[in-house]
Formats: structure tokens, sequence, C-alpha cells
């Protein structure tokens, strides 16, 4: 898919949701999430290039183009995308290119830089949206969550302040006492969060199919 061989795994049944994970880590970031969210969605994780069971690229490429490819592989219009810390920047330029694919959006912890993997980016050669997806957030006008720990870094708190006063349709989750990654440190807190997000979503959508 768009040049690579990627690494997922596809779980339950209903709307879907794709989940994206951080930088240095694989799709079991997921792990505690993943049968929650299956009861009521499909549920696709995939190891994104380099990490996990997915080959390191061998030049430039677009993360949020392989996400593209995945979904377009499964026939997947739309989808809820939940990103977390480097998988959000993935998320926002998914979103940015394709809103129309994006029923709603999950920020968790987001990172929208690689100044903390200097090596990472040398050596996976990510190629982001231009301008910058934090240029841009006005333009999200999907229904959007973001969630963060209290204790996580600043530069990932201020990332969270940030999108709370500029994206237009926001909703800011704090967790208390919760540093980085916030799903691996609180998964209970972070799964009802998620769900009771995602669900209402899906409430909103039924309530406004036109009657037959």
């Amino acid at each position: 898919m768009n040049g690579a061989r990627l690494h997922y795994e596809l779980q339950g049944d209903g709307f879907p949701v794709v989940l994206l994970h951080g930088g240095l880590l694989d799709l079991r970031l997921w792990d505690s999430q993943v049968g929650p969210l299956a009861r009521h969605f499909t549920t696709l994780r995939y190891d994104q290039r380099g990490f996990g069971r997915t080959v390191a690229p061998e030049g430039p490429y677009a993360p949020h183009e392989d996400l593209r490819a995945l979904l377009d592989h499964f026939s997947m219009d739309r989808a809820h995308v939940v990103g977390l810390s480097f998988g959000g920047r993935v998320a926002l330029d998914f979103a940015l290119a394709w809103p129309e694919r994006v029923s709603c959006l999950v920020l968790a912890a987001p990172e929208w830089t690689l100044d903390h993997m200097r090596g990472l980016a040398e050596v996976h050669h990510p190629r982001f949206l231009e301008p910058p997806a934090f240029t841009r957030l006005e333009q999200l006008l999907m229904p959007t969550l973001v969630v963060v720990g209290d204790r996580d870094n600043p530069v990932l708190l201020s990332n969270a302040e940030l999108l709370a006063r500029r994206v237009p349709t926001v909703t800011r989750v704090t967790l208390p006492g919760v540093g980085h990654p916030p799903n691996l440190e609180r998964p209970e807190d972070f799964n009802r969060v998620l769900l009771d997000f995602l669900l209402a979503q899906a409430s909103a959508s039924v309530g406004e199919a036109p009657l037959g």
C-alpha cells in the first residue's frame, strides 16, 4: 500500500476507528483500547513505517498518505481518527488533507515536531503536510477531542492548549496525575473519555439522519 507493506490488525464490527501510535512505539500501544473499542467499532491499528513489523522506508514518504492508502484498501470512506503523540501529527495532516474522510478526530498528547527525535527523522524521512498543520488548526471543522495528562511534557501541554484555543469544535480533557502516554498510565480513565466521545458522535449521526 502506497509503496509499503504495512503490518496491521483489524478487529470488531461497526463504524471504523483507526488508531495511530506514537514515535518509538508500535500498534501494541493500543492493546488496552482495542478490546473496549471493538465492542462498538471496526478497529484498525497498524505499525507505521520503521516501527514494529513494518520495515523502515528507503526514502521520503508521507505518513498521512499511508493512512489514506490503508483506508482505501479496506474501502473505508470515513473513519474516526485517533492519534497519540507523533501519531497525532499524522492524524492532523490526514484530517486537513482529506477532511471529508474524518468523522471525528481524537488527539492524545499531540506532538507536531520531531525536535526530540532527530535521529528518527533522519532515518525515517517523513514528509509532512505543507504548510504545517499547526498553522491551520482553524480549518479543522470536525468534532475534535484533545486528551492530555497534567504531568505530561510541557511542550505537549502547550500543544493541547493551542488546540483548545484554535480548533472550532473541540473538547479538551486533562487527566489529573497522568504523564505520557496517558492511555498506558491510566487506561481505564482514557478508555472512558475516548468511548464517551466516540459513542456521542455515533448518537449525533443517528440523530441527524433524514427521516425516510
